[in-house]
């Protein structure tokens, strides 16, 4: 059993080349829904500007600077002029003059002033939601700002460039760019979840997983069924699934050459992941060849389901012979001349103590005399010991995963309590060979016709 739980680069872009339509999908419902939030919840904002000139003619006692460095002087009359503009002072008497209903502050954070670097030239830009208001802020405001300057610099004056147009275009909300984020967006957290998904996804889904987390032999694969997989027996003969159980009797068959495998077990982690119909299918499959009886024993007795699956009651079985109610040939369920099936019969109290009874033990060595193979199926090894106990009567195990719902954790827990046990190999139930295509299992489906 291998402990190292890694995904490699070239699995995570198969992940999402697999998953690319979803992917696709999210960026483009976030790209819509940002295009309707643009176009009917965010209202639009209009920027007009103006550029305007000063003399550097000043009362240099006045502002206190000095003249000796003309550049140095720009700069700071550029700083002290930007203040000026963006002043409660200057704003305020804006706001009196086209009569806003607007706080100086407010209005402060929808003006920009920028100095023209090396220049004596300013730009003023103005932002508002009404384009017609913009102009009339922006052309304003050299006005008062001429005034106010002169007051406090003695400047000889300010001479506009450029005087504001009414803007035609909005600046905000910006449509295309904004839609055009908001894809990418929803695109990269698309492949985020997806990707965390697959990394924190600890089920088996692959006979790859299979492989990269334990040295089991794959005995075959099960494909996943529209509805609950069915006997074979009541399948078509062209059916795949009966191909896939023809390939799982050959699987174990190979692995009887060298020693003799009569008992066999069947079991899983946990409830619901098909060893019962996967037992009953792969016995039937083995009744299938010339000259071999086979009997499937039902030694789930807690949950028995065999009998459930062929829709019989569960009136004679284990518990009869155990007890002396009846005789093997009475309590046995025939299927025909070459396959039996033992259900449990009544369920008892005391479940483990009665499989790990000499009785039991001596009815299994009893039936190794009159078949071929056995096939038991044993309750869940990841719930109780039921499994290590029918082990001692067996020749070797099946167990049964099922892709996308057996945990890796929790089946290397349940294999700990199977120590000394022979696993013949594992079967992979209920697998999907289109959502994992990118395993290269499209040949696989192709063959089949699927």
């Amino acid at each position: 059993m291998k402990d190292t739980m890694t995904i490699s680069l070239r699995e995570l872009f198969t992940i999402i080349k697999r998953k690319l339509w979803i992917i696709a999908l999210v960026g483009i419902i976030f790209g819509l829904i940002t295009s309707g939030v643009n176009q009917f919840l965010l209202k639009p904002v209009y920027e007009a500007n103006t550029t305007i000139i000063t003399n550097k003619e000043v009362d240099e006692e006045k502002v206190q600077m000095s003249t000796s460095d003309d550049f140095t002087f720009s700069q700071r009359m550029a700083i002290t002029y930007s203040k000026i503009i963006t002043s409660d002072t200057v704003l305020n008497q804006v706001i009196d003059n086209l009569n806003l209903k607007m706080k100086a502050k407010k209005l402060a954070k929808y003006i920009d002033v920028e100095n023209i670097q090396d220049t004596q030239i300013i730009k003023i830009s103005v932002r508002n939601g009404n384009p017609k208001t913009a102009a009339k802020i922006c052309n304003e405001i050299p006005i008062v700002f001429e005034k106010e300057v002169k007051r406090i610099t003695k400047a000889s004056g300010v001479e506009v460039i450029d005087k504001a147009t009414v803007p035609t275009k909005h600046i905000r909300p910006r449509k295309t760019v904004n839609t055009i984020i908001a894809t990418l967006i929803g695109i990269i957290l698309a492949v985020a979840v997806i990707l965390l998904r697959e990394i924190l996804d600890k089920t088996i889904k692959t006979t790859k997983d299979i492989e990269k987390y334990f040295d089991f032999n794959i005995l075959g694969v099960v494909s996943k069924q529209k509805e609950k997989l069915m006997y074979v027996k009541d399948l078509d003969r062209k059916n795949l699934v009966q191909e896939e159980f023809i390939k799982i009797r050959t699987n174990i068959q190979y692995a009887n050459i060298d020693n003799e495998i009569k008992v066999i077990l069947f079991t899983s982690t946990h409830k619901d992941e098909g060893k019962s119909i996967l037992s009953l299918n792969t016995a039937y499959k083995f009744s299938e060849l010339e000259e071999t009886k086979v009997l499937l024993i039902d030694c789930d007795l807690r949950n028995p389901t065999i009998n459930k699956i062929l829709n019989k009651p569960n009136q004679k079985g284990v518990m009869d012979i155990l007890l002396g109610k009846k005789d093997i040939k009475n309590s046995i369920e025939k299927v025909n001349d070459k396959f039996d099936i033992l259900f449990t019969g009544k369920i008892p109290q005391n479940p483990t103590e009665i499989l790990a009874s000499k009785k039991m033990k001596n009815l299994i060595d009893f039936l190794k005399n009159d078949y071929d193979y056995i096939f038991i199926d044993t309750p869940p090894a990841g719930l109780v010991s039921d499994c290590s106990i029918l082990s001692r009567y067996s020749d070797g195990l099946v167990y049964i995963m099922a892709s996308k719902e057996s945990e890796i954790d929790y089946i290397k827990d349940s294999i700990k309590g199977l120590q000394g046990i022979k696993i013949i190999g594992c079967i992979l139930n209920k697998f999907d060979a289109k959502s994992v295509s990118y395993y290269n299992y499209s040949n696989y489906s192709y063959y089949y016709g699927e």
